[in-house]
């Protein structure tokens, strides 16, 4: 393709279509961790995700707001929707009269961030798949990035399933490579759903018959995140849905998750119930 480089770019439609971006002379990590500075005439910050209007300091986790001419006008006949994502804010500019008064609009990006020391921004997931398990905030996207070092795992999803006791809890959602072994021997809290699933096409096959097991990801996860980070509940599968952008519909795995834990816990009622009757 004669490409000379890569760049890294942070975007969306609502912004026509970018407001960052890394340059061609960046060290290899920049390039692989953050997606650069903001571009020409637009800004971007990172607020407080219970509180827009309040401003984070560099290193911090929160939303992004971006401002600048690339802003949407708002969502077609969607006034709601777009009262939502566009916050007005009122501001006091100076000059040779005084001040005057004026207003700025930033957009919620729904994303999160941090603005790094060296003024570039890392995009750490977004806020609405952010896991908040007994009141401690676990981000999917450290557990995902984690499993996928593993050899025999080919593809992760990581979200958080409703939980009387803290909330919610992890889970994961894991596509092996083709030739694992899976052992869910007296584990209660595995779920093998690729019987169900169409099959896995264009995988590059594992070592043949290596075996993977529940507890093997959440020792992984254990040792490396935190015991609050490991994954309860594990479900094999043979895909993970996708939108046409390639992005990993998460509402779906959360519910195939709830439904397959209910369907387990009756399972179990009616067999106690069999047991006694």
């Amino acid at each position: 393709m004669n490409l000379s480089g890569l760049l890294n770019m942070y975007g969306m439609t609502e912004l026509s279509p970018s407001v960052s971006t890394t340059c061609l002379d960046d060290e290899i990590e920049k390039h692989h961790k953050t997606v650069g500075t903001a571009l020409p005439h637009t800004e971007i910050r990172i607020v407080s995700r219970d509180n827009y209007h309040q401003t984070l300091q560099r290193g911090e986790r929160g939303e992004i707001l971006v401002g600048g001419y690339l802003l949407m006008k708002g969502y077609w006949k969607d006034e709601q929707r777009t009262s939502e994502a566009l916050i007005i804010e009122t501001e006091i500019h100076p000059d040779r009269s005084g001040s005057f008064q004026g207003s700025k609009t930033w957009l919620r990006t729904g994303d999160e961030a941090v603005i790094r020391p060296d003024g570039r921004l890392q995009i750490t997931g977004r806020i609405k798949d952010i896991i908040i398990r007994g009141g401690e905030n676990i981000y999917p996207s450290e557990i995902e990035n984690l499993l996928l070092q593993h050899d025999l795992i080919n593809s992760v999803a990581a979200v958080g399933l409703q939980d009387d006791r803290y909330g919610e809890i992890v889970s994961a959602f894991v596509v092996p490579h083709g030739n694992t072994l899976i052992s869910q021997c007296r584990d209660i809290s595995s779920f093998d759903l690729r019987a169900r699933s169409e099959p896995l096409a264009g995988v590059d096959n594992g070592p043949t018959g290596s075996i993977l097991t529940g507890e093997d990801i959440r020792c992984m996860v254990r040792g490396t995140l935190g015991r609050s980070s490991a994954p309860k509940y594990i479900f094999w599968v043979s895909k993970i849905p996708l939108t046409a952008t390639g992005k990993i519909e998460k509402y779906k795995l959360r519910e195939i998750g709830e439904m397959e834990i209910r369907r387990r816990a009756e399972n179990v009622i009616l067999r106690h119930e069999g047991v006694h009757s």
